[in-house]
């Protein structure tokens, strides 16, 4: 179950929850938007989990691959907050920014079949997410 828990935030932020309530202030929780029901959300993180885990990703590829989307989706995390005051477009435009400084970032780490699954596990996801954008901001 390596990076169990780094893999646990990419969904998290990917899907736009907050689910670190903890360390974020009450006015903070006043603009976050969770685009996933709580089924959808764990439906979601295993369907992940699983497709990364046939990745068959060496433990260092795992833990620089883990290092940059834990980077990356750090940064999509807030897009769709309230206080940013993004139209639709300009989160898919942000969205799609960070997207491709990902894929950059971790081509080197995987191999060629390794970066082609990626691309896949993200397509899909993105796929979902827009979906679910387009439903609560429509």
């Amino acid at each position: 179950m390596r990076n169990f828990s780094l893999l646990f935030v990419l969904i998290v932020t990917l899907s736009f929850t907050d689910l670190n309530a903890q360390s974020s202030t009450e006015k903070k929780e006043d603009y976050k938007v969770k685009l996933f029901s709580d089924d959808e959300y764990a439906n979601l993180h295993m369907w992940f989990y699983n497709q990364v885990q046939q990745m068959k990703l060496s433990e260092r590829a795992d833990d620089e691959y883990g290092s940059y989307l834990s980077m990356h989706v750090s940064r999509m995390m807030r897009l769709d907050d309230k206080d940013k005051g993004y139209s639709k477009s300009t989160i898919i435009q942000k969205y799609n920014e960070i997207f491709n400084n990902l894929n950059k970032d971790v081509k080197p780490v995987l191999n060629e079949e390794q970066f082609r699954q990626h691309l896949e596990i993200m397509s899909v996801l993105s796929k979902a997410i827009f979906n679910k954008l387009d439903q609560k901001m429509d």
